[in-house]
């Protein structure tokens, strides 16, 4: 993504699981702002202005300055994770957005059929009936 390539020692990686989207490496981060086309980071050398809709990694090295909450939400809100690392640190902070309610959500589902009478009485009578023809009762 020639969008994130920067003389000043930004990196980037692309990748092929989210296209359009690409892993971000700023060095030494100073602070970051909201900005109309997205948020203006400012670090040891620059600036850099980022649309986080394509960044779908970031990771700050030797960061020093603030993160805003409102930052650290729209990187939850767009499910990208965030990595910090510091000189003199044997490990860096992750920080992974958490997890969603998909329409693979099983448990959810399952809760909300108990929750309604006529469908869980019908499953508990399928169960029955079901155990019953196969010798289990």
């Amino acid at each position: 993504m020639d969008d994130f390539q920067h003389p000043d020692s930004i990196w980037t990686w692309s990748t092929s699981v989210r296209r359009g989207r690409a892993s971000l490496w700023i060095p030494y981060l100073q602070s970051i702002e909201k900005v109309k086309a997205g948020w203006k980071i400012t670090y040891n050398g620059g600036d850099f202005v980022a649309d986080l809709a394509k960044v779908d990694l970031l990771l700050l090295y030797g960061a020093s300055g603030d993160l805003p909450v409102r930052f650290l939400d729209e990187l939850a809100s767009r499910r990208v994770p965030l990595l910090i690392h510091r000189r003199n640190l044997a490990d860096p902070y992750v920080f992974v957005p958490g997890g969603r309610r998909d329409d693979a959500d099983i448990l959810t589902a399952q809760i909300k059929c108990r929750e309604n009478q006529t469908k869980s009485a019908y499953v508990a009578r399928t169960l029955v009936r079901e155990r019953s023809s196969a010798g289990l009762y």
